[in-house]
């Protein structure tokens, strides 16, 4: 049985991971030494509006938060997830259909010079449309503009294919030289010390595993510091799994991952080859990842962005 997805709205709770807040300057001095996982709560959307976020203007949801009494925070809608809906009538999503159904109401009523169509009410499947590349063709296609914020970042767009390339080493392919052999370096077969061909040859994968990624240290550092912030406490045997899911994930892509944990059938133009419902919930799967854990030392009383590291 699928939930309803909480909507937004003045007065609504939110979480948004801490990377994705602005003004940035203000969050970082007030978290100094946070984790990648670190989230804001509890905070108190305000209002919506554009504003220059990366470089391009987006939409951005406006909060207050009690860390910040004196300061509004934004961050792009997409970050946000809602925990806690405000009142119904303050919800933005119905403010934007009552505002839309407003204004094509005048728009009926006052008409207009040389139209040569009349105006229509805007279709209510128009409102259950989300972001699939069909559903903004769609929307487009009823007249109505769409930002579907899809376009890269300037620092991601590549330069032109005529454009000179600085520096050495900047392009790809073989030069047509062993540059190993060029400074003498010999072909050895790889070996763990103390330990034979043999030996390796009856060791199973888990156990190969564990020699290279120690067993204590997964157990005493990563487990012990995420259930320390999970309720329902991991063990080694589900983290393994949900690693092995990791690894299995790495060979494919092309997926969204989200479509790995999907009940939908698959078909031609969806649907990814594999289904892990049966391992592990997505919901479990995402928990595990949001409290990854690398280590049990206390953060510094300065500023270090890598002190986990």
């Amino acid at each position: 049985m699928s939930t309803r997805k909480l909507r937004c709205g003045i007065g609504a709770k939110c979480t948004v991971l801490t990377k994705y807040m602005h003004p940035a300057k203000i969050v970082d001095e007030k978290y100094p030494n946070r984790t990648a996982h670190h989230k804001m709560e509890n905070l108190i959307a305000l209002r919506e509006e554009t504003k220059k976020v990366s470089q391009k203007e987006q939409q951005v949801f406006v909060f207050r938060h009690d860390d910040f009494p004196e300061q509004e925070l934004h961050c792009v809608k997409r970050w946000c997830k809602v925990t806690e809906e405000g009142p119904e009538e303050h919800i933005w999503e119905r403010l934007r259909q009552s505002f839309a159904r407003a204004m094509l109401s005048e728009s009926q009523a006052a008409g207009k010079e040389g139209r040569d169509e009349e105006a229509h009410d805007i279709g209510e499947d128009i409102f259950r449309m989300g972001n699939r590349a069909e559903d903004i063709a769609m929307v487009r296609a009823a007249g109505f503009v769409v930002d579907d914020d899809n376009d890269p970042l300037p620092e991601n767009v590549p330069p032109p294919r005529d454009q000179p390339q600085r520096g050495r080493h900047q392009s790809w392919g073989w030069s047509g030289l062993d540059e190993r052999k060029n400074i003498g370096a010999q072909n050895v077969r790889p070996s763990i010390v103390g330990l034979s061909a043999n030996s390796m040859a009856c060791m199973s994968y888990v156990g190969m595993f564990f020699m290279f990624f120690p067993r204590a240290f997964i157990e005493n550092i990563i487990i012990k510091g995420m259930n320390k912030r999970i309720e329902n406490h991991v063990t080694l045997g589900e983290f393994l799994r949900w690693l092995g899911i990791w690894l299995l994930l790495a060979t494919m892509n092309g997926f969204g991952r989200e479509e790995f944990w999907s009940e939908k059938p698959v078909d031609r133009r969806s649907g990814a080859p594999y289904r892990f419902n049966d391992l592990m919930s997505g919901r479990r799967f995402n928990e595990i990842l949001a409290n990854l854990c690398y280590t049990d030392r206390e953060a510094p009383p300065f500023r270090d962005r890598f002190w986990e590291v």
